[in-house]
């Protein structure tokens, strides 16, 4: 989302947001909302809110992300809770999840 952010991520989120493919959940949203930083970004945010597709986060989602967490603890795996929200919803809605975190990445390994 920053100017100086990776570009290479810059550049994948605006092939699938201007395909229309691009897809998010409340917990994403929830976390890049404060983060933004003046009214550019905010902007910015704004303008990914219509052109976005917005998972909802069913209770399937919910008990997935319980499982996952569950898991988790017993892996002795420890994430935010978020994340176990955001890879349940890619799971339950049959997306890919692209991210630059390692949590997702061993979360996707449960």
């Amino acid at each position: 989302m920053r100017e100086g952010g990776d570009e290479s991520v810059r550049a994948r989120v605006a092939f699938l947001t201007e395909r229309g493919t691009a897809a998010w959940c409340a917990p994403i949203r929830l976390e890049l909302w404060p983060g933004a930083k003046g009214r550019k970004e905010s902007e910015y945010l704004r303008d990914l809110m219509e052109l976005v597709a917005d998972l909802e986060i069913t209770a399937a989602v919910w008990n997935q992300a319980i499982e996952l967490a569950v898991l988790a603890r017993r892996s002795g795996l420890n994430c935010p809770y978020p994340d176990f929200l955001v890879v349940a919803c890619s799971r339950i809605h049959r997306v890919e999840l692209l991210h630059c975190d390692k949590h997702f990445d061993l979360l996707a390994k449960l």
